[in-house]
């Protein structure tokens, strides 16, 4: 509940592009418990809604609206005006700084000046861009909405079907029936489902906040470290050495334990 509220404060575009949400929906917003997202079109060729849910989730209330993907890219996109504004100010302070017209104007629009820095990490000089760069610029702040809406479930689903097989291991075993049965296969089946829902997850966290490294406030593309590349190679190198000795040691000791079997029960 606490994620659902945070992001919706935060980071509004990544909600709505894991929920398909392409237009502002009445207060409280429906849940799209099932959709199929038309990236190309910006809208769903279906979607199965449970009313109200996405509303309270997001909002904590019944008459707050959560924002769809349209609504968000007109206002980014009166933000990247005003972006290009505090850049060009920005711009003028650092050639002089005592020029007391400019520090006003970037004091007025600073709050957008992220957004001017985004324009120059598209490539674009924020000083010159014409609108129709600006348009393509405020295109790229949509992410890939099939591959966040699918995952977040697909992660969901997971987390689901670990409580579900959970509470069937605990009953199973308060009943001290050890004999085979579905819920052990399921559980040997569902080995690699935690590695799964791990990725996804931050599938869902890091690609849906592209392409912000801080929202409204960094781009990643102008969040380039000054670290040198053999160190960050060395580095690398380091982490896989380290783990994959790791993973040969586990994997011996679940080879060796499973070979031994379980313990006789008495």
């Amino acid at each position: 509940d606490e994620s659902g509220y945070t992001m919706n404060e935060s980071q509004q575009m990544k909600m709505a592009a894991i929920e398909a949400m392409w237009e502002t929906d009445p207060a409280p917003a429906g849940f799209n418990v099932i959709a199929w997202p038309n990236q190309t079109e910006m809208r769903n060729e279906f979607e199965v809604k449970i009313p109200y849910v996405l509303g309270l989730i997001g909002t904590r209330s019944f008459t707050t609206e959560m924002p769809g993907i349209h609504d968000l890219l007109a206002e980014s996109r009166t933000r990247l005006d005003t972006g290009k504004l505090a850049y060009e100010a920005l711009k003028a302070v650092r050639a002089n700084p005592q020029d007391t017209d400019a520090r006003t104007r970037l004091n007025t629009h600073a709050e957008d000046l992220g957004y001017g820095l985004l324009i120059k990490a598209k490539g674009y000089d924020p000083t010159t861009a014409t609108p129709e760069q600006l348009d393509l610029v405020n295109q790229t702040l949509v992410p890939n909405v099939p591959v966040l809406f699918w995952s977040f479930r697909i992660m969901v689903a997971c987390g689901m079907w670990f409580i579900i097989l959970f509470a069937m291991s605990f009953w199973y075993a308060s009943k001290r029936r050890f004999e085979p049965n579905w819920v052990q296969r399921a559980a040997l089946y569902s080995l690699p489902l935690p590695w799964v829902a791990t990725e996804l997850g931050w599938i869902v966290a890091e690609y849906g906040r592209q392409p912000w490294a801080i929202q409204d406030v960094l781009p990643v593309g102008m969040a380039a470290s000054a670290t040198s590349g053999s160190l960050v190679l060395t580095s690398l190198m380091a982490f896989v050495l380290f783990y994959t000795t790791l993973l040969i040691i586990d994997i011996k000791l679940m080879v060796k334990y499973a070979q031994k079997g379980p313990q006789p029960i008495i």
